[in-house]
């Protein structure tokens, strides 16, 4: 165990920020096997899109687990008033699914923008 001062694990974090470690951990024990420390300028907007990418995955995820759902309870149903039930509730699963695409379709849109501009 290493004991640090607030002042030098503030500097060792300022450090680990120009480098290509993901966590203090790696870079920590990096610097005390005396491996090589790779410095690099980390593409925030590239992490950033990521980010996004990941949480409307999720949401897609969400409504595609919804969806499968729905339509195996459609498969159980016995009468036309369950039906009329997963209808109303289909349409708006449906409407969720095309929200989130259409964020997808704005965010890419305007990532490209900003990499076409730069």
């Amino acid at each position: 165990m290493v004991r640090l001062t607030e002042g030098e694990q503030d500097l060792l974090q300022k450090n680990l920020a120009g480098t290509t470690h993901r966590n203090f951990s790696e870079y920590a024990r990096a610097i005390l096997l005396g491996k090589p420390i790779i410095a690099a300028v980390r593409n925030q907007s590239l992490q950033d899109i990521f980010a996004e990418l990941v949480a409307l995955r999720q949401g897609l995820n969400d409504v595609a687990t919804q969806f499968n759902q729905a339509v195996q309870k459609l498969h159980t149903m016995a009468s036309i008033p369950l039906f009329q039930d997963w209808l109303l509730k289909y349409e708006m699963d449906r409407r969720k699914l095309l929200k989130d695409i259409q964020e997808i379709n704005v965010f890419i849109n305007s990532t490209a923008e900003k990499w076409l501009r730069s």
